[in-house]
């Protein structure tokens, strides 16, 4: 029981540790701004993409680069967006950006939805294991439709 509970709450912190900085920078807290035109999208099979922008900097003293972006766009498309601090892709910013981040956090408390009742079972406490069961399934479900809502907007 506390292996799986540990599991879950392992989940749960790499689900926000790898989703946090995307949502930083989405809010213009990190990176640097400018505009991304999407020049390719090369499908690498089983469901990977390759895609290709000129980010255009904020700042009109830095030259355009060509550089990795996001695999949910379309050759052609235009978004606002950032560079990450490492440099190494532009992400989108404003609602877009913000949306595809949430429809990720959005998956934390599913992660965790079920831990009361693995402790109430785990324990054999049979008090409130009923609740504890039709709260994990609601929340499970809003956490679903919350993280669909958010990808489909965010992309």
């Amino acid at each position: 029981m506390l292996f799986l509970i540990g599991l879950m709450l392992l989940l749960a912190y790499t689900v926000v540790a790898t989703t946090r900085p995307d949502l930083e920078i989405a809010l213009g807290g990190r990176g640097t701004p400018g505009t991304a035109e999407v020049l390719s999208c090369e499908d690498l099979g089983s469901g990977r993409y390759d895609c290709d922008a000129r980010f255009t900097f904020d700042d009109p003293a830095r030259e355009p680069i060509v550089i990795d972006t996001v695999p949910d766009a379309e050759a052609g498309e235009t978004f606002p967006a950032a560079l990450t601090p490492e440099g190494d892709r532009v992400v989108p910013t404003g609602e877009r950006g913000v949306w595809a981040s949430v429809g990720l956090l959005a998956l934390v408390p599913l992660c965790v939805a079920f831990i009361p009742t693995m402790v109430l079972y785990g324990f054999g406490i049979r008090r409130g294991r009923r609740a504890s069961v039709i709260g994990a399934f609601a929340v499970s479900a809003l956490s679903l439709l919350t993280s669909c809502t958010g990808l489909l907007l965010g992309s």
